[in-house]
């Protein structure tokens, strides 16, 4: 047979890894862990829970059961693969034992919850499960009637409360929700910001529904598991609204692992191939063993899938080869088809994005290679922990990739010494309970009378018992509902979602729904951050498919042929055939978009402000626009510009915080190049999602007086996708003085890796000035009240002036190289967006070639000296 593993002549890895061009810097093996287990004996079970368990318990599983059974809500935070799901299976079958009723368990993905349903049958229960798969209502009334368990994700429990008022089907989850004793949240670590705060609030909606089911005050009891986070107990507590947590956790945990050997390696110097080239040439020779199953984690959807089709191209296309891409939006046959090849170990490899780090069992994995680092220390030890799972004499590896990033940077310096716990921060469970949207959200689903799905309808006071429920704010919000005195931002709400239930858990924005040749792909849906960089025009979109034919698995690519459609929120996409394509030199291997972004301040709406010696520190509303103008086809090292005949633009309104410092406004200072190391430090330093924020130089192009700010003064924006205002955390002092610590400290190396080319001394120069700022000045907290209100009023040039016009194109096939073009001409129209408070366009005709601009923002214009301007107030829409 040819293995990998046992091989005691050579080490069978490290000579997979040197041939296929990689330098192993370092590597180092942990031992296996010797399980420890407690008979069942002492914790008295029911004779059901004895026949599903009659062998002894691991140490910690015995402790959690045991604490349930005393009347505790628990939280298991124990290692990956150690018994976490039978914990909650003991607990439900004594639960149902000794009080009957209901058990309600929420798995966080729909893949999850399918999987989980094969081992709850296992129990003996009667076992329901409800998702997108299992339509219609009277197919999901029987299950709330017939089953013990139920299993869900939050998603789709958020649906289902709409339908309380519904006749029979009403009746059926009202009663389910009225017997409810267990409520079970698996991966609660996942319940964070937009998708965590929204879960909170919906189980916090269960549990005073089940109050006036039931007219009493107690609350369901919560079983919950978790990765390795700070305070578990508090966090789950935060989540589901309720305290008394007894935490389970990782010196609980007497689990068998097996033997782990890591590498740690570089690209080899003479080697002309791109990192991900050499991955893939690696998953396809790892699985010539018999012996081997690897999974390989990425950063970005789209990458999955072209790694996959690199290592297929590898192989020729002449077979199955069994290694599977995977992500969220792949079609239901194709996806249903790479879960069972998971179940049952027939596969060779797994290319993932983090989808796959919470707990889906895939059988057999023993070698995992982190193509990409992840952002926090959580994701790392939850990728590394599909591997070895289970018994204490199983081998198994971890390949970890310095791809050239800033975190493989770090990780692979010597001041870090492969230490990811000097590099990576601890996972940041941050819920932004106070976000007006997704308080309105809940609160219209809850309690507002006139909203169709309201859940409690004929509520007339808020009293006491309920307040129990609800965050403070939320209980004013709840009152003013009931009183008619409803806030600005609660209408507003309203007013754009009249059925709030449908409202997504996940994101705040804007979604788009993919379709393929006229078809709609349910599950395939992009972000408008994911859109602008991965599903824009002309875009090559990576997916699977299954081919009922010949029973595999195919990989293919789409070619996105539209901007989307903002009323039907589709993009229009056009299926390409893998094999053909790859194989036709004159076809690109993948695209990237050319956009800029530019970010408009609105002082009037400003929460606070610090100052640290020179430099200012702002946390404001502002409004962000992004331009497309075209993109790059690449062939390899060969780049093509493709511009679009008519441009793209999109705008959001957020809260972010914008830095000024008087350095920024010298000549060859890169505000886009400052902008983002700032991002990156921060990130470093609190583990939010990454995809939460955003990063941007800009000019100011209207003074003010309260901060004693000029036309013109340069500024770094970091700020929110989701409009949560996450970015204020920036203004914590203690968060602010350790980013740019770590900033200063790193300088270089984050130079090196963020950029191609060197940082200029006048860039330099402002880094350093603002860091010692922060680092060797006190803070000093500014008044933002009395905001100059002549800030409404900003001059433009006036109609049929002109004006110089701004646009930035490409200088050759080379994606690097621009040129900005100065343009006269004349302005045709001022328009104010609808909706936007501040953001003023023109539309603008060319004075040489005649050709006209449409919809171009303030900040590529600038009036030639000569020309009048007039006054423009953006609160009216009016010129004056």
């Amino acid at each position: 047979m040819n293995n990998i593993f046992n091989n005691s002549e050579i080490d069978q890895i490290r000579k997979v890894l040197t041939e296929v061009g990689f330098i192993i810097e370092y590597s180092v093996a942990t031992d296996a862990r010797k399980p420890e287990s407690i008979p069942v004996t002492g914790l008295n079970l029911s004779e059901k829970g004895q026949d599903f368990w009659p062998y002894p318990m691991w140490t910690h599983q015995f402790k959690a059961v045991k604490a349930a059974l005393e009347g505790n809500n628990v939280c298991v935070s124990t290692s990956t693969s150690s018994g976490k799901t039978e914990i909650f299976q003991t607990i439900a079958i004594e639960t149902l034992a000794r009080k009957g009723g209901k058990v309600l368990a929420f798995y966080c993905v729909k893949a999850l919850n399918a999987q989980q349903m094969d081992r709850w049958l296992k129990t003996g229960l009667k076992v329901g499960i409800i998702d997108g798969n299992h339509q219609g209502i009277e197919n999901r009334k029987k299950v709330f009637e017939n089953s013990d368990v139920v299993l869900m994700t939050p998603d789709v429990m958020h649906i289902i409360l709409s339908n309380l008022q519904q006749g029979d089907y009403g009746v059926a989850i009202k009663n389910f929700i009225r017997h409810l004793n267990l409520v079970i949240i698996d991966e609660i670590h996942l319940y964070r910001g937009v998708f965590g705060s929204n879960a909170a609030y919906l189980f916090r909606r269960i549990n005073n529904l089940r109050r006036h089911y039931r007219k009493d005050q107690g609350f369901p009891q919560f079983i919950t598991a978790s990765a390795t986070i700070p305070n578990p107990a508090k966090h789950s507590s935060d989540i589901c609204g309720v305290q008394n947590f007894v935490n389970i956790g990782p010196e609980d945990d007497k689990s068998p692992a097996g033997k782990k050997t890591f590498y740690y390696v570089n690209k080899r110097p003479d080697i002309q191939d791109s990192v991900s080239s050499l991955v893939s040439a690696l998953i396809k020779s790892f699985a010539e063993y018999d012996d081997t199953k690897t999974i390989t984690f990425v950063s970005g959807r789209q990458q999955t899938g072209k790694i996959a089709m690199q290592e297929e191209q590898l192989s020729g296309f002449e077979h199955d080869n069994k290694v599977y891409p995977f992500r969220a939006g792949f079609e239901d046959e194709a996806r249903e088809h790479i879960y069972k090849a998971m179940n049952k170990g027939n596969f060779k490899g797994i290319i993932s994005t983090s989808a796959l780090e919470i707990g889906i069992d895939i059988s057999g994995l023993n070698i995992a290679i982190i193509a990409n680092m992840p952002f926090d220390r959580n994701s790392y030890y939850q990728r590394i922990g599909r591997v070895g799972r289970g018994i204490s004499n199983n081998e198994s590896a971890v390949i970890i990739v310095n791809d050239g990033s800033l975190n493989s940077s770090l990780l692979f310096s010597p001041q870090n010494n492969y230490d990811i716990n000097n590099v990576l921060p601890d996972l940041e469970p941050a819920l932004h309970l106070d976000s007006e949207t997704i308080m309105a959200c809940h609160a219209a689903c809850h309690v507002h009378p006139t909203m169709d799905g309201c859940e409690l309808p004929n509520l007339k006071t808020i009293d006491d018992a309920t307040q129990k429920y609800f965050p403070s704010q939320f209980i004013q919000l709840m009152k003013s509902i009931l009183s008619g005195n409803r806030p600005e931002f609660y209408d507003e709400f309203v007013n754009r979602n009249s059925s709030p239930h449908n409202s997504s858990l996940r994101s705040l924005g804007t979604t788009y729904q993919i379709v393929e040749d006229e078809r709609i792909l349910k599950d395939d849906t992009v972000t408008r951050t994911q859109m602008l960089k991965e599903a824009y025009k002309g875009a090559l979109r990576n997916s699977v498919r299954m081919n009922n034919e010949t029973g595999r698995v195919e990989k293919y690519l789409q070619r996105v042929i539209s901007f989307p459609d903002k009323q039907e929120r589709h993009i229009l996409t056009r299926r390409l055939i893998a094999k053909d394509y790859a194989n036709a030199k004159i076809n690109a291997q993948y695209t990237k978009p050319y956009f800029r972004t530019y970010v408009r301040p609105n002082f009037l709406k400003c929460t606070s402000a610090l100052k640290y010696g020179d430099t200012l520190l702002v946390n404001l509303r502002l409004y962000e626009c992004t331009r497309a103008y075209g993109y790059y086809e690449c062939y390899g090292k060969t780049q093509i510009y493709k511009q679009y005949d008519r441009g793209f633009k999109d705008e959001i309104q957020t809260m972010g915080v914008l830095i000024f410092n008087p350095l920024l406004n010298n000549n060859g200072v890169s505000t886009s190049q400052i902008s983002q190391m700032i991002f990156e430090a921060f990130l470093l330093q609190r583990a939010f999602e990454k995809n939460d924020f955003e990063y941007k130089g800009g000019t100011l192009y209207q003074p003010n007086a309260k901060f004693e700010l000029q036309i013109n003064d340069r500024f770094l924006a970091i700020y929110d996708n989701n409009d949560l205002n996450i970015a204020k955390e920036l203004l914590d002092c203690e968060l602010l003085e350790r980013t740019f610590a770590f900033l200063k400290a790193n300088l270089d190396t984050f130079a090196t890796t963020l950029f191609e080319s060197p940082l200029t001394s006048s860039t330099k120069e402002a880094v350093y000035s603002i860091c010692n700022n922060v680092l060797q000045t006190s803070a000093e907290h500014l008044n933002v009240t009395g905001n100059d209100l002549g800030e409404n009023i900003i001059s433009i040039p006036s109609v049929s002036s002109r004006v110089r016009y701004h646009i930035v194109t490409p200088v050759s096939n080379n994606a690097n190289e621009t040129t900005e073009q100065v343009i006269e001409c004349i302005v045709t129209g001022v328009m104010k967006e609808a909706g936007l408070e501040n953001c003023v366009t023109y539309n603008l005709l060319s004075c040489t070639n005649s050709n006209l601009f449409f919809n171009i923002a303030m900040d590529y214009v600038e009036p030639i000296p000569t020309e009048p301007v007039v006054k423009f107030n953006w609160k009216t829409g009016s010129i004056i």
